[in-house]
């Protein structure tokens, strides 16, 4: 799992999250190509990396980055539930 953000906070945030696109793709039988496009004005600016492929509830790579307060990620969602106990994907 690689993992990483950076985030300067907005002193004058003033609106509530809202999303403007929201759509996915299936790309195989478990994995989904998502893309997202918000306003969210709680960051100034804000980055964000995910790398995992397991260990949690539909994981895969992540992309998102916010400027003023305009919003995109891009995800390679895994359709599965993780399965703690066994280590592996729920049936």
């Amino acid at each position: 799992m690689i993992s990483a953000s950076l985030r300067i906070l907005n002193p004058f945030k003033y609106k509530p999250w809202q999303d403007i696109y929201q759509g996915s793709w299936a790309v195989s039988k478990n994995k989904t190509l998502e893309l997202q496009l918000s306003r969210y004005a709680y960051y100034l600016f804000e980055f964000n990396i995910s790398l995992d492929w397991q260990g949690r509830d539909h994981a895969g790579p992540e992309f998102g980055l916010n400027i003023l307060g305009w919003e995109i990620r891009i995800a390679l969602v895994d359709n599965r539930h993780w399965d703690g106990y066994t280590g592996w994907w729920a049936s």
